[in-house]
């Protein structure tokens, strides 16, 4: 009777720790303003990690703009900020993603159809290994 309690006790004592263990991490990402498209980028990748992501949730903190994302980062009350390269970073930040606006990609097929076209092609894809692809920048920030 004793070895059959002491089980119990085990096992109530191991599935409390891997429930314990296996709880997602949240992470707090600062980030504003409100409305704004950082805001809204933000709020989708939250909800995409709350469908998709068993061991890490975002909880977005609504600033008023970056330099309170990043202040709010500096005093340890978000683990995570969105702000931009002119304002003070905190000095033990690090940046983990570069997002930016406006961001155009033209794909172009490597030959155009009409006379000689498989030979133009054929040479084209020797040198470039096939479809290209230019990426712009069109914001200056």
């Amino acid at each position: 009777m004793i070895v059959l309690a002491l089980g119990f006790v085990v096992f109530g004592a191991a599935a409390a720790a891997l429930f314990y263990v296996l709880q997602p991490e949240t992470l707090r990402i600062a980030v504003g303003p409100s409305g704004s498209d950082d805001h809204q980028v933000v709020q989708a990748m939250a909800e995409a990690f709350e469908e998709e992501s068993r061991m890490v949730k975002l909880s977005p903190i609504t600033t008023e703009g970056a330099a309170e994302s990043l202040a709010l980062l500096g005093v340890g009350k978000a683990d995570l900020a969105i702000g931009r390269g002119d304002l003070g970073m905190p000095a033990d930040a690090q940046t983990l993603a570069v997002l930016r606006k406006n961001y155009v990609v033209l794909w172009s097929p490597s030959g155009r159809p009409g006379k000689n076209s498989k030979k133009r092609q054929n040479r084209r894809n020797r040198r470039s290994g096939g479809s290209q692809s230019r990426h712009y920048r069109t914001d200056r920030s």
